[in-house]
C-alpha cells in the first residue's frame, strides 16, 4: 500500500434543498504526483449509493437523499472521506 500522498478530489456540487437531492461530479487525483486515478469507488458516507470513476478519474454520482460527504475508495490508496461543499457550480 502507498504510503504518500492522499487522494484528492476536485469537485463541483448541485444542492437544491426543496427536493432534497445532491449531486456530485468531479476528478479522481493523487496528490503528489497529480496524476488521474481510474476505477475509484465513490460511495455516500451516509448511505449504499456509490459509482466507479472512469479512465479519466471522473464520477458523477447523485442521490435523492441529502448527502454530507464522499468516501473515495482505491486498492493501493488509503481510502479518504471528502466533505461535500454546498451550492458550488
Amino acid at each position: 500500500m502507498k504510503k504518500f500522498g492522499l487522494i484528492f478530489l476536485c469537485f463541483l456540487t448541485n444542492s437544491f434543498v426543496m427536493a432534497q437531492f445532491t449531486r456530485v461530479r468531479g476528478t479522481i487525483y493523487d496528490s503528489e504526483t497529480k496524476e488521474v486515478i481510474p476505477y475509484a469507488n465513490v460511495v455516500f458516507k451516509t448511505s449504499n449509493i456509490g459509482t466507479v470513476s472512469d479512465d479519466y478519474g471522473v464520477f458523477s454520482i447523485e442521490t435523492k437523499k441529502p448527502g454530507d460527504s464522499l468516501t473515495i475508495v482505491m486498492v493501493g490508496y488509503f481510502s479518504q472521506t471528502v466533505p461535500i461543499k454546498k451550492n458550488v457550480y
